[in-house]
């Protein structure tokens, strides 16, 4: 509603459900303003998108509870903080070079964490009952260094042998995060790669927001479910919360 004239302006459902727009009373001067996008909040794949410019309405709209109206702009914010048009995944030689950028890549992701985690890791292989799991990304990163240590002592016509699999798995850690390092819950998101497993979570999460992302859907990040740990799946008819994933 108007807050000079009290006219009713719209018909809408959920708070939300009009982002980032501004509204001029059709019955008085007043310019309102709809809420802006928080930041990190999804926007709803099914949206309408309204571009700059000025569009003259001369009685209230009626908005279908599925549909989110939003601004350029907004729109704008969320595809920068979910990386969409970026490549997923970077290619990456296979070369003494390409792997240690790739572990020097990793080790910056974990920061001072890295000096404890990699000395936890070699005391646990120096011991006489070494521990059945180690460090995920520790290993990691440990097999793309030997490996580039191998291939620059190479001999001609001496094969070195490089687990494919684990160099994979490591681009993607790094890759993930690098994609969504512009959304606010990237901080968080980093900080589980110090857990043992946690940041193989982190990836699929990760993997899974990008391919629902750059196939049109809205997709927020939870960080702290609170006391149940997960936010469920909102359902279609709420715009605010109708593409939530975790």
């Amino acid at each position: 509603m108007c807050q000079a004239c009290e006219a009713v302006l719209v018909h809408a459902v959920h708070e939300h459900q009009i982002v980032g727009l501004l509204a001029r009373c059709y019955r008085c001067p007043f310019i309102g303003s709809f809420p802006q996008r928080p930041s990190g909040q999804p926007v709803a794949s099914r949206r309408m998108l309204i571009p700059p410019g000025t569009y003259r309405l001369k009685a209230p709209v009626d908005l279908p509870r599925n549909i989110q109206v939003v601004g350029q702009q907004a729109v704008a914010e969320y595809l920068s903080e979910s990386g969409a048009g970026e490549k997923s995944l970077r290619q990456r030689p296979m070369t003494t070079e390409g792997l240690r950028q790739l572990s020097a890549e990793a080790i910056a992701l974990l920061g001072d964490r890295y000096s404890k985690l990699r000395a936890s890791d070699e005391r646990g292989l120096s011991s006489p009952t070494p521990p059945l799991a180690r460090h995920r990304l520790v290993d990691l990163i440990r097999h793309a260094e030997e490996s580039a240590s191998k291939l620059a002592t190479q001999s001609a016509g001496d094969p070195v042998t490089v687990d494919a699999n684990r160099v994979s798995e490591l681009a993607a850690t790094v890759d993930m995060l690098h994609r969504w390092r512009k959304h606010p819950a990237h901080t968080s998101l980093v900080a589980t790669l110090a857990n043992d497993t946690e940041g193989q979570h982190t990836v699929m999460l990760l993997g899974i927001a990008s391919y629902l992302v750059d196939s049109g859907n809205g997709v927020g990040i939870v960080v702290g479910g609170g006391e149940a740990g997960r936010i469920p799946y909102g359902g279609p008819r709420h715009p605010s919360r109708s593409d939530r994933k975790d």
